[in-house]
């Protein structure tokens, strides 16, 4: 049985991709987290070259490259048939599910950004839920958001 990896966007330059030679398929992420930002921080200005990171991705062995414009896009109206109006425009506060590893992301940075860890495990479950691999390789994170994810899988 073939293998797959999901590889979330390691930054923005991914120029390698840990654990490649383990798995049979990488499919890699490129999306930069709104809810990771809080309000005193530019995502607006966030660096962003998702043309380079394709590049260096398939370079690197990549097979596929997962680039959602958002997962937070909530569709209003779907079930009941009317007009669907996305809220694809609206900040992700707006969203109300989230994936929380409490006790581990309240001390160290969770004490400045306090929604930054929220952001952090909402996301990558997302992105879990979607890919369904067999492993998934990171990039080299902090400590804190490395426990953080660890104990959310």
């Amino acid at each position: 049985m073939r293998q797959h990896a999901c590889v979330p966007h390691i930054g923005p330059a991914p120029s390698l991709l840990p654990g490649r030679e383990r798995v049979d398929v990488v499919v890699a992420s490129i999306y930069v987290n709104p809810t990771q930002f809080s309000a005193n921080e530019d995502f607006d200005v966030y660096p962003r070259q998702p043309e380079r990171d394709r590049q260096l991705l398939e370079a690197a062995g990549c097979a596929v490259v997962f680039e959602p414009s958002s997962l937070y896009h909530v569709v209003e109206g779907a079930n009941e048939g009317a007009n669907v109006v996305g809220r694809e425009g609206k900040h992700p506060d707006a969203h109300e599910t989230y994936v929380q590893v409490e006790r581990l992301q309240q001390g160290l940075c969770g004490k400045s950004r306090p929604h930054f860890f929220r952001g952090v495990t909402t996301v990558v479950a997302k992105l879990f839920n979607i890919v369904e691999p067999d492993v998934a390789f990171f990039g080299r994170k902090d400590f804190q958001q490395w426990r953080v994810i660890t104990r959310m899988v």
